[in-house]
């Protein structure tokens, strides 16, 4: 929800976008339809994207894109121009549509060789051969997932995403035992996984309880036990009243029934 940013995490031991239809539907069905949902990269594939999408579900994922080497230009330097249909580089040169990958469902541009050879900045942007490539999924939701994820609600749906899901993998491994597998097997450790999930959820439904009602209840509770005591106590000042009184006329009182009200 808007109000509350859902945070998409499977209890899966291992890591298959194919499990995010059983976790939408397993949500669905305690808590409705989220309007947002935040993810790492490894859910932005595009079969991933345009499932979520379908559902009218926006996202706050990072497209899966092709990695750069460390120290050399990443693709966000290149600056796509739609009516053009091109990138362009850091150094204003186009990179032309070339080709499309047909299996990934990917085009993908690639820079001059000419323009490369002359390009003072050559040495911080190809690792390898005489020209750049770089390459976006042909679909519309890479774009739609891209500007979601570059919104302002976005980026703060991600850095409550890194702030809570660490804080809990932190707890996990600190509090938990999560910092090895206790048993062998997928199946042993996704138990493992399931119950310590199960420890923090429980954890975090007694912190969203209502502090105040609580605080209620237990004051209410007190004043109920205090009144109980100052009854038996006044019983009891009454029996020894009435033993007291009982003795003075010399009768046992043991051998009196008392009522007292």
């Amino acid at each position: 929800m808007e109000s509350s940013p859902q945070f998409l995490k499977s209890p899966s031991v291992s890591h298959d976008i194919g499990s995010v239809p059983d976790l939408i539907q397993s949500h669905e069905r305690i808590l409705g339809t989220p309007s947002w949902i935040a993810a790492d990269t490894k859910y932005g594939s595009e079969e991933c994207l345009k499932y979520l999408q379908d559902k009218n579900i926006k996202t706050a994922i990072r497209p899966e894109t092709k990695t750069s080497k460390p120290g050399y230009f990443s693709k966000n330097k290149f600056k796509y121009d739609s009516s053009r249909d091109c990138y362009v580089c850091p150094n204003g040169k186009l990179l032309k549509r070339r080709s499309k990958n047909y299996p990934q469902n990917r085009i993908n541009y690639s820079s001059n060789k000419k323009d490369c050879n002359l390009c003072p900045l050559k040495g911080n942007c190809i690792s390898g051969g005489s020209f750049r490539t770089v390459s976006h999924y042909d679909s519309p939701c890479y774009w739609k997932a891209r500007s979601w994820y570059d919104s302002g609600y976005g980026r703060v749906m991600q850095k409550l995403r890194g702030t809570i899901l660490e804080g809990i993998i932190g707890q996990a491994k600190t509090y938990h035992g999560m910092s090895k597998a206790k048993f062998r097997g997928l199946n042993k450790v996704e138990i493992q996984f399931l119950l310590t999930a199960t420890a923090l959820n429980l954890k975090k439904m007694v912190k969203m309880l209502d502090v105040e009602e609580v605080k209620s209840r237990l004051s209410r509770k007190f004043t109920d036990i205090c009144q109980i005591a100052k009854d038996i106590f006044k019983n009891f000042v009454k029996k020894l009243t009435i033993e007291g009184s009982l003795s003075s006329i010399g009768l046992d009182h043991r051998n009196v029934i008392i009522f007292i009200f």
